[in-house]
């Protein structure tokens, strides 16, 4: 009980910041949909996409080798300056390279908004660093007030650059910078990083161990990229940047899935890996994973049914052939949180090397099948590329990681979550606002009544705390 409660507790603190940031972030769309033309819109989501893979490729995933590093560290303050003095000297370095890496290019390929791109990259890179820093310290507060600061800052600026000043696609990429870099600057005083940084604590065998531990997860980084970013590429080349403006649409609602488990999973990380030695780590791990599937499932089922009646008040109407995508592309965010959560699995057992072979291999069958239909069936190819090879991954994961931890699903849980998808698809493309209410009526009182016991969990304990405040 205790491990569930300090699940929950961590959960709900990264829940206020992460879900706050991720609203505010959501109410930019109907700002981008009618202020950027597609094109425009495309280009943006390009320069995202390619942002998510620099930042981690190019730092060797170190600030997960921080985290986890620090996370063993928890009562040892010199222990912690060593690594993150260790860690500071290697973000650098890799910063240094990058940039000189970026010019090179530059020199030989012409890109567009190339000052922009590397400042984006700068300042992701290190506020990305120390919020993992942050979760490694155990200061999930500070980690949360750092995403409310981000998510704050860039509504602000894009309400601003972009309604009032008519930056166009300029408005989103100046806000990332300026919103990166105050949530690092945030990070590095309220953490009192320059106290713990000390160069004689720099040692090259310990910036190798460091090193060792994260270079495996890079791959894994690039083959998650590569059934994101190779969607956009693909259809950038095959079709246009417009197309990928419309896709990029779709992808955002499903988004909204994902970003709910990634706080979820950012305090399952942390715990996955402080117990998977327990003797009853089989046990705890299947009751956790069968909560997953049930809340998530049933939240991914809701996302359909509401898209299915609010579409039109987000979204302008230049956008809405993104209509017909969402339910495949939630279906397959669903599939991927799955196959996140056993990635998670995976670290805490310091097996990265399956995650990298797990992740290329479903990256490999991505680019396959969206290669093979973008010509015939247009953006459809894109999404269905994306389920199929999240499926893949899913699979193979929940099989190799039974080798290790006999994780045990309900049966009956998972025909549930099965058949509620099935009928609020068919309802979606039926298209009917009365049916797809009702729809969304059942689907939320099942929601409410298969996740009970957590939402009871999480009153109690909301209780107790408000009560310990007084």
């Amino acid at each position: 009980m205790n491990r569930e409660k300090e699940l929950l507790k961590n959960t709900i603190i990264i829940f206020v910041g992460k879900f706050f940031t991720q609203i505010l972030t959501f109410l930019l769309l109907p700002i981008y949909t009618k202020y950027l033309l597609t094109d425009e819109l495309g280009t943006f989501d390009l320069i995202t996409t390619y942002i998510s893979l620099f930042v981690p490729v190019l730092s060797l995933q170190l600030e997960m080798a921080t985290f986890r590093f620090l996370l063993e560290q928890r009562e040892n303050y010199k222990e912690q300056n060593r690594i993150i003095s260790n860690n500071i000297i290697l973000i650098f370095i890799f910063i240094t390279l990058s940039i000189a890496l970026f010019y090179l290019i530059s020199l030989f390929i012409k890109i567009k908004y190339i000052g922009y791109i590397i400042l984006i990259y700068f300042f992701n890179m290190l506020s990305s660093n120390f919020m993992q820093v942050a979760r490694g310290l155990g200061k999930n507060i500070d980690y949360s007030i750092s995403s409310i600061i981000n998510g704050i800052i860039t509504i602000a600026l894009n309400f601003i650059l972009i309604i009032k000043f008519k930056f166009g696609i300029y408005g989103p990429l100046i806000s990332m910078i300026i919103a990166n870099a105050i949530s690092f600057l945030y990070l590095f005083f309220r953490l009192r990083i320059f106290k713990r940084f000390a160069y004689r604590n720099c040692n090259k065998k310990f910036c190798i161990k460091m090193i060792k531990y994260s270079l495996p997860l890079v791959p894994n980084s690039i083959s998650w990229w590569i059934m994101s970013a190779s969607d956009r590429t693909i259809i950038s080349t095959f079709l246009n940047t417009a197309a990928n403006g419309i896709y990029a649409v779709s992808n955002k609602f499903p988004t909204i899935l994902t970003s709910l488990f990634g706080i979820f999973n950012i305090s399952w990380s942390e715990n996955v890996s402080l117990y998977i030695n327990s003797e009853d780590k089989d046990e705890y791990i299947s009751n956790i994973c069968n909560e997953i599937l049930v809340f998530f499932g049933f939240i991914g089922v809701i996302l359909i049914c509401l898209l299915s009646i609010f579409f039109d008040f987000f979204i302008d109407i230049a956008y809405k052939e993104a209509y017909l995508y969402i339910p495949i592309l939630t279906l397959a965010s669903f599939l991927s949180l799955i196959a996140s959560q056993y990635g998670s699995i995976y670290v805490a057992l310091k097996d990265t090397k399956k995650i990298a072979i797990t992740s290329l291999i479903s990256a490999t069958v991505n680019i396959i099948i969206n290669v093979l239909l973008i010509n015939s069936i247009g953006l459809y190819a894109a999404a269905i590329s994306t389920l199929i090879s999240y499926l893949i991954i899913a699979l193979y994961r929940h099989f190799d990681i039974k080798k290790s931890i006999n994780i045990k699903y309900n049966i009956n849980s998972m025909l549930i979550i099965c058949s509620f998808y099935c009928t609020s698809i068919v309802f979606y493309y039926y298209n009917n606002l009365i049916v797809n209410a009702i729809n969304l009526c059942i689907t939320s009182i099942a929601f409410c009544y298969y996740n009970r016991k957590m939402i009871k969990k999480f009153l109690r304990n909301f209780v107790i705390k408000c009560k310990t405040k007084k």
